[in-house]
């Protein structure tokens, strides 16, 4: 039965992890069981397999926890493996069909495993947890204005041990856990540790939790001994009394939020600190949350420096960009670039250096989860201890567009309200005139207004009121003649004299444009956002376009506007032959490309080509597709991205693919099996992996990897081939190659290759090249001095002569020696010898033998490689052997060509650059093709043009060119 074992984050197990999170039998059951459900099948059950003793932790003494878990479903219907180290990612391995037999899976299964077990055991035992005043992360990329002020102290605080120690707990594998703090809770904690207030709370606060929990919290009787807080602690900490004053304040800032609990992680609205802080904690009254939608970001940078020129971390909050949940945090510091200092709340990991358009951490920690903090950002401002004189601001806004129309009666004024304060708001409303200035000119209409403050128990969080001002009065005595005047809403609270201005999205019509003469307005434009983006790189596809396939596109853009948001990036095609056919690119309208104003971002395309889009060239226009649903051409198309700086993107797209196209996206990563995971000794055994995706037809290919030995280009083999394996069109995958190096020493570069029906394909892709250095293993106890085969071409049924090696041993030896006849696949044929040897310490012996290769071994490249088994070893457990230990033979094909021309074909009268192919008369041209030194066809074509470039890796190929008169083959470099 076949398995597929995909390792699917090891990117991220390739080294030791620094901040590990052990994952324990519980919530690896529950982890199991989503993915069966959402990936393989509904119905499946995920039943937990044994882990036998050798690969669970033999340093741990808690039962609990293991590397990984495997999990079964019912009935043979598939696998998963998960990881016991929610540093190194969930899943490891899954399959949708069999199961999965911890003793009697296959040897290099078994050996893998135990790698990833050896990974986790050696994870530093306080792994979560960073000792202080380690540098930055992300370190600044200016000169400092605001030094981190959270580093002041040295506060880095988190959500487990000891700071949840108060926490409401759950019950897992018979053991009684405490709830992570919350992210919010956490922001909240270290910016009152940097205030040291208050000293003591306000009033009581009970609220049922979503654990069916009443739980209370009085502030009123609680007092706050900060000296006994310290900015780091130990998850082992032993002085109890810090402990316990950290957990009060954690626990507490958790239920002044109305904190809800899960084992992976504790969550709360943003909107809920401001009243928790004022209410419960004694925080001055001008206290503000904002809605960065709401903000250019110029206005959001100002605010965000001004609170920390004086002295005041902001509370921090957004959520990812993979759509999978949020995280708050503090923003401490800043530099002359504009990049803010964040601490994340993770025990100093990740901290430093952003942009506030790109809060990307490198670590993720408890409750994080994927991509960059980029959208829905919000921050709270003015977290102080009280001011005489502060001024309460309240956080109300327009949920919607601000539109203003001058009718015959006056001014028409229509929006909706919502309050994202905790307290209701009782006042009133008015239609106002504001200055360039932002000052409010003139009262145009006011009306009564009562709006609901936030509820933290019930969704939505916030309710919108419908605001609608017929017959706002027209006349302005006193306001100068302009053309630039605001029309907008303004709040004001019952009991005071201050006026809050509403405001109202960006990206949407937010105000109106009035026009003032004689004291009266006599015109009224709706304001409306339009884009302003410049192209800083041409367009690019990641490789060669297909009709009917598949490209993602680079689109590198600066967003110009100061109050429009890119959202939704389409590309428009023009065909340079006929313009009346245009064709549309974008992806799911549910996919946002988010880019804030005045700022910039470079985005990755991932789209299908229309079915109806055919080869050719093509104009290639970028623009803002706000409304999805809105006609081509009539939302935005206008307004194309510029291209001043990079001139017109023209792409070719190719005729159809009739195959899979499979290309690299990414850097090669790899794991040894040896002593040392970042070295490879020859014999060790080595992961590898690499991201790829197929941008042509949904089919069945074989992924291969070749080595070319970098001293000398010619000697390039195969190296590992893996099983066929079926690409949906646009399916990602992050193949594993599990392969023994039975390399001579050296260093070595890995070529991708893709092959589909049995003809290769090098794999596209911008990736860096991959060396490796095969080290010499003086453990082996056989070196292989000499290996020779009279030649390296061999044909089927026909006896090979006279194969001689010689073998010295480093220590006596006694066991089977091999030397098999194998594919690339290591599958398939043949034992080619098979002796028992027994050699003294030192002792060297020459041997010599004859081979007939099968009449039933297909064409192909095979690899002649040896292998040890010493006496007491099992089956499976052979030992490569060191030195010259492989030959790589070609049979039935032919290894190399020399340069050849057939009679009469003269007439092939063409040059190569090394990249390109240049005719000068085609006329006479049938076809070319070009073949790898191992003989596979790897490209052609009968569609000669004066010009023909060599879409394939850098390398030696074999190049025919068939004329009417014969066939002209070359030997050519790639480079």
């Amino acid at each position: 039965m076949k398995r597929t074992l995909n390792l699917l984050l090891l990117f991220l197990i390739l080294a030791v992890p620094s901040f590990a999170g052990k994952v324990s039998k519980t919530e690896a059951q529950q982890i199991a069981q989503k993915f069966m459900t959402r990936q393989m099948h509904r119905s499946a059950k995920a039943r937990f397999a044994a882990i036998p003793a050798k690969l669970r932790l033999s340093k741990s003494t808690d039962k609990e926890f293991a590397p990984f878990y495997v999990y079964n479903a019912d009935n043979s219907q598939g696998f998963v493996i998960v990881s016991g180290d929610d540093a190194i990612g969930q899943i490891i391995g899954y399959s949708d069909t069999g199961s999965f037999e911890m003793e009697n899976a296959p040897s290099n299964i078994v050996t893998m495993l135990q790698m990833f077990a050896r990974l986790v055991e050696n994870a530093p035992a306080n792994a979560a947890r960073r000792a202080p005043h380690i540098p930055d992360a992300n370190p600044t990329k200016g000169n400092v204005v605001v030094s981190p002020l959270l580093d002041e102290e040295g506060i880095q605080w988190g959500q487990d041990a000891p700071f949840n120690g108060m926490m409401p707990t759950y019950t897992a594998e018979a053991k009684t856990k405490h709830y992570f703090v919350g992210c919010v809770a956490t922001a909240m904690a270290q910016i009152m540790r940097y205030h040291r207030w208050p000293e003591q709370g306000i009033g009581e606060l009970t609220y049922k939790s979503n654990i069916e929990q009443d739980l209370t919290a009085n502030f009123g009787t609680t007092t706050y001994d900060w000296n006994n807080m310290p900015g780091w602690l130990e998850k082992d900490n032993a002085d109890t009394e810090q402990n316990k004053q950290v957990a009060t304040l954690s626990y507490q800032a958790a239920v002044s939020v109305h904190m809800s609990f899960a084992p992976a992680g504790s969550g709360a609205f943003s909107q809920a600190v401001t009243g928790a802080l004022v209410n419960y904690f004694g925080y001055d009254k001008a206290i503000a949350y904002k809605k960065r939608e709401y903000f250019s970001t110029k206005e959001w940078m100002d605010m965000i420096k001004a609170e920390l020129n004086a002295k005041r971390p902001v509370f921090y909050s957004a959520s990812n960009e993979d759509g999978q949940g949020g995280h708050a945090y503090v923003c401490d510091g800043y530099d002359d670039q504009d990049y803010v200092h964040i601490n994340w709340g993770w025990y100093g990991k990740s901290n430093g250096y952003f942009l506030v358009n790109a809060l990307n951490p490198y670590d993720l920690g408890i409750g994080a989860n994927g991509g960059g903090y980029n959208l829905q950002q919000e921050i709270i401002t003015g977290i102080q201890k009280p001011v005489e004189g502060s001024k309460r601001s309240w956080d109300i806004y327009c949920d919607t567009r601000f539109s203003a129309t001058l009718l015959s009666t006056g001014i028409q004024c229509m929006s909706i309200i919502s309050n994202h304060d905790c307290d209701d708001f009782d006042g009133v409303i008015a239609a106002v005139l504001i200055d360039k200035d932002g000052k409010i000119v003139a009262n145009l209409k006011e009306q009564p207004l009562t709006v609901k403050g936030v509820n933290l128990d019930k969704k939505p969080l916030t309710n919108g009121d419908w605001a609608k001002m017929q017959d706002c009065s027209v006349n302005v005595p006193g306001v100068a003649d302009g053309n630039d005047y605001k029309i907008i809403y303004a709040v004001k609270a019952k009991g005071t004299e201050d006026w809050n201005i509403v405001l109202a999205p960006n990206s949407l019509p937010n105000y109106a444009i009035a026009t003032v003469k004689d004291g009266k307005i006599i015109a009224v434009d709706q304001h409306k956002p339009i884009p302003d983006v410049t192209l800083l790189e041409k367009i690019t596809p990641d490789g060669t376009l297909y009709a009917g396939g598949s490209g993602c596109f680079k689109v590198h853009i600066r967003n110009n506007s100061t109050d429009y948001y890119v959202t939704r990036v389409w590309l428009k095609f023009t065909s340079i032959d006929d313009p009346s056919k245009v064709y549309y690119l974008h992806e799911a309208d549910e996919k946002l490309n988010n880019v804030y104003d005045s700022s910039e971002k470079e985005l990755s395309l991932l789209i299908n080509l229309p079915a109806d889009m055919p080869e050719g060239k093509y104009k290639v226009i970028a623009f803002d597709k706000a409304k999805p649903k809105a006609p081509a051409g009539a939302d935005f198309e206008q307004y194309p991205f510029k291209e001043d700086l990079v001139g017109e993107t023209i792409l070719e797209v190719k005729k159809a693919a009739q195959i899979p196209v499979i290309r690299q996206l990414g850097n090669f990563a790899w794991l040894s099996s040896g002593a040392n995971e970042n070295e490879i000794v020859q014999g060790d055994k080595v992961l590898f992996t690499h991201p790829v995706r197929n941008y042509g037809l949904e089919g069945t290919v074989n992924l291969l990897l070749k080595v070319q030995n970098i001293e000398n280009e010619e000697e390039t083999r195969d190296f590992i081939r893996l099983d066929a394996q079926t690409f949906k069109q646009q399916e990602r995958k992050d193949p594993m190659y599990y392969v023994r190096t039975d390399l001579n020493p050296g260093k070595y570069k890995l070529l991708p290759y893709f092959v589909y029906k049995d003809t290769e394909y090098p794999m596209e892709g911008t990736f860096e090249d991959c060396i490796i250095e095969v080290k010499a293993n003086n453990a082996l106890p056989l070196t292989a001095t000499a290996f020779e085969v009279p030649s390296i071409e061999w044909k089927q049924g026909t006896s090979v002569k006279n194969i001689k090696f010689t073998l010295k041993a480093s220590e006596a030896t006694k066991g089977m020696f091999y030397i098999r006849f194998r594919p690339a696949s290591y599958r398939a044929g043949t034992l080619a010898y098979m002796k028992a040897v027994s050699l003294a310490a030192g002792e060297s012996k020459d041997f010599v033998f004859n081979y007939k290769p099968s009449t039933t071994l297909a064409n192909g490249a095979y690899l002649l490689y040896m292998e040890y088994r010493p006496q007491g070893k099992k089956s499976g457990e052979e030992i490569t052997v060191s030195g010259e230990n492989t030959k790589v033979i070609y049979l039935g094909i032919t290894a190399g060509i020399d340069d050849v021309n057939t009679t009469g074909a003269s007439a092939a009268d063409f040059t190569f650059d090394g990249r390109n192919i240049y005719f000068g008369d085609i006329k006479n041209i049938r076809n070319i093709a070009v073949y790898s030194i191992s003989g596979a066809k790897v490209f052609s074509t009968s569609a000669v043009s004066s010009t023909v470039s060599l879409p394939l890796a850098n390398g030696i190929y074999v190049l025919r060119v068939a004329t009417v008169d014969g066939t002209v083959t070359k030997k050519i470099v790639l480079k």
